[in-house]
């Protein structure tokens, strides 16, 4: 899948590349638009992370492991938004 419309950094506008974690842990990328990309579990589509730049906030929502629901929040730059997400899929996966 081409990474040209991948999220970017708000402040260097660089390409942030969460695809190859994300397919590494057996997720496919589902959606990805300028601003809004979607990571879907290959084994469960209940569970997936979603980015989405509402141009006030970032909005971000992971699943709840072993759980029907997920978790919503939002941030204020791309960075914070990232390492969140990065942190609860290490989490999710171990």
């Amino acid at each position: 899948m081409s990474h040209d419309n991948m999220l970017k950094y708000d402040n260097e506008m660089e390409l942030y590349n969460m695809e190859d974690l994300f397919t590494s842990k057996n997720w496919s990328l589902i959606k990805n638009i300028p601003e809004h990309i979607i990571f879907n579990k290959k084994t469960n589509n209940y569970d997936y992370f979603e980015i989405f730049n509402d141009l006030t906030k970032i909005n971000v929502t992971i699943p709840i492991k072993n759980s029907q629901y997920q978790y919503k929040t939002h941030f204020d730059n791309y960075i914070h938004a990232f390492e969140f997400v990065e942190f609860h899929l290490l989490n999710y996966e171990s």
